[in-house]
């Protein structure tokens, strides 16, 4: 069985270097550019934390076409809203295999449908990554922490027995497949995470000064922020007849969190999160794709069902008018006919 990852940041070298510790053959592609001018430039990567080896830099594949024939599983790991640059790669290849077996790590809010309409063919998605993990960018991967079950699903239910047969038996003690799309894709927390505490500490984003993202930069106030962006968000899911973990539960589920009472006692009590650092620039996927295809395509959705949600729509609007530019123009996603259970 050979494996592809596409997107070669944080989660794709994590799911890379698991793979290569259990001794599996993998590629990874990653888009040209400066990212993987600079991954070329590595002879050996050494990974830390949850395990610790090197492995040699023999595993990046720049002939795209090439590697997706080879490959009977492939993870992408890229940015949502690289989705469709990359899915119309994929169609420029015309792979000889005309059903690839693609799951999307994850596929943040609708992920699945729309890289089903951008590439003609249904595919899967994960709610989540598998693992906490970071790339100092001169072949130091560290495995911070693992998710203890993370959930995939598909519209297209009839693809998930054959992506769990062709899953790794590491990776099936944290993959589990999900029946119900809606569920997982609604299910991605990192809309409530992300854009909020980005937003509301944009004044310290560009200081010389490194200040760690959940430790440093989630007051009480804004976790008090977060939290009803989280409620807005298991409303809508409540609203289509199923009910889905709020971050802290999830986070407690994921983590072991120690106190799991609300956002901010979460967060400030996950181990794996206090390490983690701010970004430094508001130009970051926190936003370009946790607000474009997280919060956005949310809303439209709770518009669609008749529902309002005024903390996810008071965010996107301050985003638009502090860095002058119509988030909700940059979403190309769908927003699915869901209707509300009677």
């Amino acid at each position: 069985m050979k494996y592809l990852v596409i997107g070669l940041g944080n989660t794709g070298l994590s799911i890379i270097s698991m793979l290569k510790h259990a001794g599996l053959e993998v590629e990874g592609y990653n888009r040209p550019g400066k990212t993987l001018d600079n991954l070329k430039s590595i002879k050996e990567f050494k990974v830390e934390g949850l395990v610790d080896f090197t492995f040699k830099n023999d595993f990046i594949s720049e002939d795209l076409q090439k590697a997706l024939n080879k490959s009977e599983l492939i993870f992408i790991c890229v940015p949502a809203n690289e989705h469709k640059g990359l899915a119309n790669s994929i169609l420029e290849c015309k792979p000889e295999k005309k059903i690839l077996s693609i799951i999307l790590v994850p596929g943040r809010v609708f992920g699945a449908l729309n890289f089903a309409k951008y590439l003609g063919i249904s595919v899967s998605e994960t709610e989540t990554v598998p693992y906490a993990a970071r790339h100092d960018g001169k072949g130091l991967i560290s495995l911070l922490a693992q998710k203890n079950k993370i959930f995939y699903s598909s519209t297209d239910i009839s693809l998930l027995k054959g992506i769990e047969k062709k899953m790794p038996s590491f990776l099936k003690e944290i993959f589990n497949k999900e029946y119900n799309y809606q569920k997982v894709t609604m299910s991605n927390v990192g809309l409530v995470l992300h854009c909020a505490p980005l937003l509301f500490n944009s004044g310290l984003i560009h200081h010389p000064q490194d200040f760690l993202f959940y430790k440093e930069l989630i007051s009480k106030e804004i976790a008090f922020y977060m939290q009803k962006i989280d409620d807005e968000r298991m409303s809508i899911s409540k609203e289509l007849g199923f009910s889905v973990k709020s971050v802290p539960s999830w986070l407690n589920d994921q983590y072991g969190t120690k106190d799991y009472s609300d956002i901010y006692n979460a967060l400030h009590t996950t181990e794996a999160y206090l390490k983690i650092s701010s970004p430094k620039s508001l130009n970051h996927r926190y936003l370009n794709e946790d607000l474009v295809y997280g919060l956005v395509p949310i809303e439209n959705l709770a518009i669609n069902l008749g529902l309002e949600v005024p903390y996810i729509t008071n965010l996107i609007n301050t985003a638009c008018m502090l860095l002058d530019s119509d988030f909700r123009l940059k979403y190309e996603g769908i927003i699915p006919a869901w209707k509300v259970m009677s």
